[in-house]
């Protein structure tokens, strides 16, 4: 559970989102659970990659944070 009561954790993000997208026409729920982890993934890798331009932008202009841990390996931006 999450801290903030608004905020939901990932497990109940995950299955919420596949309650949201399971029907006949649509996706399994198995299916609509890795479409849920996938955006939380692309979220978390787009969200630190944001924050280290931000540094790079404040302190000197080149990203000093090292790789980004949420970038798949050899995933090209």
């Amino acid at each position: 559970m999450s801290t903030n009561e608004h905020v939901p954790d990932e497990q109940d993000f995950i299955d919420s989102w596949a309650c949201a997208h399971v029907t006949p026409q649509d996706m399994t729920a198995e299916e609509a659970k890795d479409a849920a982890r996938a955006f939380l993934a692309r979220v978390r890798r787009d969200a630190w990659q944001e924050g280290a331009q931000a540094q790079a932008n404040t302190y000197g202009g080149q990203i000093d944070t090292g790789p980004n841990p949420y970038r798949e390996t050899g995933e090209q931006r």
